[in-house]
């Protein structure tokens, strides 16, 4: 009878010392990192905006929802991760050929949600904090042509301020240096093959048009290394031109670094030809890039995309989500050890965890556009 109490006990404290699912043995990290993400509050009717922002610990439990009957569209946190921007749509459909916007601002526990003023009403699109996060920088498409211009605004609404000002030019904001002093971004034409990378600070002063020197240069998705004494991109010279081409879309395959002047631009990678990337992001470490490539189509009808990842050096490019077989909108862990994304897999969104590796991948929740809250 003794023996029974003590195996009883035994079994107490192993259940007690059970938790759900996560991704690693590390309980410091567990416990503390958090996903955001978009949750659809009518999911069979994809024609309308319906999304409500909703927060979950990366092991499943502690599901809370944020908001409540706003029509999210986009949302990002502030470099600290106590404060959430997210674009209102206030278009009912998604097809609606012109989608107008609201910025609210929200704490990343639910509390003080707020429409941030002079803010209303805008086509908006590369919505940014500052690293300090004290400011907002965005596009903004402005009538008659509906070209972007690149705005600056404090967080409280004030000084709305348009920094790149140009009537037949567009601009695509694709990343802000480390310490907060220059934007990266595109200027294009409308039926012009390729854009100019300039740099440019906060005030709208040029720095340096990067491949003004070289019309066929062309750089996809540019963004700063983390000392932002570099810049990563897929494109290049040599692989611009018409057999890139294909039904007006352009297809550019290898990955490249070059010095933020410009100069020393070094192959890192040679992709597969008339390869499609997109989701592309870069590990907190440098270590590695993640990014989804799509190949396909389900019987059922869902696009076959993977996500992939590439050591920075150009080695061990690795298909991550194989398994799963739709895979798009990943987000690295602040540490780089998790990689969380959507999937479409069933017909229903649905959200992932893995390690940064591909191992142990796991249902989260249901949702879509998950994101990790940072934790400086």
């Amino acid at each position: 009878m003794r023996h029974s109490y003590k195996i009883f006990f035994i079994l107490i404290i192993l259940l007690s010392s059970c938790k759900l699912f996560h991704p690693d043995d590390d309980e410091d990290k567990q416990t503390t990192q958090r996903i955001a993400f978009l949750r659809d509050r009518d999911p069979d009717n994809a024609l309308y905006n319906d999304n409500d922002l909703w927060i979950i610990d990366i092991d499943g439990t502690n599901e809370t929802q944020l908001t409540s009957d706003i029509n999210i569209a986009n949302f990002i946190f502030s470099p600290n991760g106590q404060k959430i921007c997210f674009e209102v749509s206030l278009n009912e459909e998604l097809n609606e050929p012109l989608n107008f916007s609201d910025l609210y601002l929200i704490n990343s526990d639910g509390s003080e949600l707020h429409k941030i003023p002079n803010s209303e009403g805008y086509m908006l699109s590369h919505l940014h904090f500052t690293p300090s996060g004290d400011k907002l920088v965005f596009e903004i498409y402005l009538q008659p042509n509906y070209y972007p211009d690149i705005f600056t605004m404090n967080i409280d609404g004030t000084q709305l301020t348009n920094i790149t000002n140009t009537d037949t030019l567009g601009e695509d904001i694709n990343d802000i240096t480390p310490d907060g002093t220059q934007i990266l971004f595109t200027r294009w034409k409308r039926n012009a093959p390729l854009s100019d990378l300039y740099l440019i600070d906060l005030y709208g002063n040029v720095i340096d048009c990067i491949n003004c020197d070289d019309p066929n240069f062309y750089s996809f998705n540019p963004i700063f290394s983390r000392d932002g004494a570099a810049i990563y991109f897929w494109g290049g010279e040599k692989y611009v031109g018409e057999d890139r081409w294909n039904n007006g879309s352009m297809f550019v395959t290898p990955f490249f670094s070059m010095n933020i002047d410009g100069s020393d631009i070094k192959t890192i990678w040679e992709g597969p030809a008339l390869t499609s990337y997109s989701d592309f992001q870069l590990a907190p470490n440098d270590e590695f890039l993640a990014y989804s490539i799509d190949s396909g189509t389900f019987p059922n009808g869902v696009v076959e995309q993977n996500i992939y990842r590439l050591n920075i050096d150009g080695t061990d490019n690795k298909n991550l989500t194989e398994s799963i077989g739709s895979a798009f909108h990943q987000d690295i862990s602040n540490d780089g050890s998790y990689i969380t994304f959507s999937s479409f897999r069933y017909k229903t969104r649905d959200i992932y965890i893995m390690n940064s590796n591909g191992d142990n991948i796991n249902y989260l929740t249901n949702g879509i556009h998950p994101k990790f809250q940072p934790n400086n």
